[in-house]
């Protein structure tokens, strides 16, 4: 559980973010600016807040919210694991004494994860006597995650860990991460700008947004949100929608999945690895109808109820539709809304054009 409740004043940067997590992985998403490295050194404790309290499952990282003096856990004691942008590696030691150095400087007496365990989970063992700057940038990041995990962390703080890095590396370390958020059973903190990384990982999302929070909750509610006054990047609304395996179509290359009780139809073969998958779904890959269309090409037709929308401010509008409980968006323009005089509790049926799996739902 990580529980978050500050406020304070940072330079001429007023700040006051509120939240609640008990999910392996929250993500801070915004722009430059919005507070998240705010939120990440409270956290560690290169900041105090002037009043509030940080609570990390059962320790008390900072908490003078009752009146009393300020109490702040020194840094040392936090055992906080921190991976940066750029590794920050000692540029002398090879990755194996990379790796140990954590263990070695501060909590060699305490029961850490096995060192063979975690150079098997992140995939060092051909890297162990190379030195930092053989390494490519996401082979850096994956020794940097080690070495956090070796420090037998009450929380990991990555605080915008690919940023730099072209989509090849990336693409190379993203499995790893997927992997580490789901099996180690450290809970993790991951700051970004980018919207496709939290949507891979994170299972709880807060929108910050000058200091403040402006929504936060299951990424799958809160995603759908990222447009109107929560559009920080211009970026076309999603949504995530869970999904539970059916298997493969017998006759195409497709798979298929149900949402809720309707069917989906995803145009690849997908192993049968967990019951339950992520599908992330973009509004302008939905159209919607008054009526089940007849004679399409769209292979996923949805039913649903209108549940809000937002108006853009041009010549679309972002339309909300509960399918089966589940929120997915759909931009259409403003012209098409007028026509189809749409509205909140209007029936109506989405079809999907294309569907991207995110990954594994736990």
């Amino acid at each position: 559980m990580l529980d978050i409740d500050i406020a304070g004043k940072r330079g001429n940067f007023d700040y006051a973010v509120r939240f609640a997590s008990s999910e392996k992985v929250t993500a801070l998403f915004g722009v430059s600016g919005a507070g998240k490295s705010t939120v990440i050194d409270a956290i560690s404790g290169e900041l105090v807040p002037t009043n509030g309290k940080i609570l990390v499952g059962d320790s008390v990282f900072f908490d003078n919210a009752a009146g009393a003096s300020r109490r702040a856990m020194p840094v040392g004691r936090r055992r906080v694991g921190h991976i940066f942008q750029d590794g920050r590696l000692f540029p002398h030691m090879s990755v194996k004494r990379n790796l140990t150095y954590a263990r070695w400087a501060g909590w060699r007496n305490r029961k850490t994860a096995s060192f063979d365990a975690v150079v098997a989970l992140l995939g060092l063992g051909d890297l162990l006597k190379r030195l930092p700057e053989t390494l490519s940038g996401g082979e850096r990041q994956r020794v940097a995650i080690g070495r956090a995990l070796l420090s037998d962390p009450r929380i990991l703080l990555m605080d915008e860990p690919l940023t730099g890095l072209d989509h090849q590396r990336k693409s190379e370390i993203m499995p790893y991460l997927e992997v580490l958020a789901h099996e180690m059973g450290v809970p993790m903190v991951y700051v970004s700008h980018d919207l496709d990384e939290v949507v891979h990982l994170a299972e709880y999302l807060v929108l910050l947004e000058h200091g403040r929070v402006v929504a936060d909750g299951p990424i799958g509610d809160i995603l759908p949100l990222i447009h109107g006054q929560f559009d920080f990047q211009r970026h076309v609304p999603s949504a995530l929608l869970a999904a539970r395996y059916i298997g493969p179509d017998p006759t195409y290359a497709m798979t298929w999945l149900m949402i809720g009780q309707q069917r989906l139809a995803v145009p690849e073969r997908i192993a049968p690895f967990a019951d339950t998958l992520r599908v992330r779904v973009g509004a302008s890959d939905v159209a919607l109808a008054l009526s089940a269309p007849h004679g399409t090409s769209f292979q996923n037709i949805l039913s649903g109820k209108i549940i809000s929308f937002v108006h853009g401010g041009g010549s679309f509008s972002d339309v909300t539709v509960s399918i089966d409980g589940q929120p997915l968006v759909a931009r259409v323009t403003r012209r098409a809304f007028d026509l189809l005089a749409l509205d909140i509790e209007k029936p109506v049926f989405a079809l999907v054009k294309s569907v991207a799996i995110d990954g594994l739902k736990r």
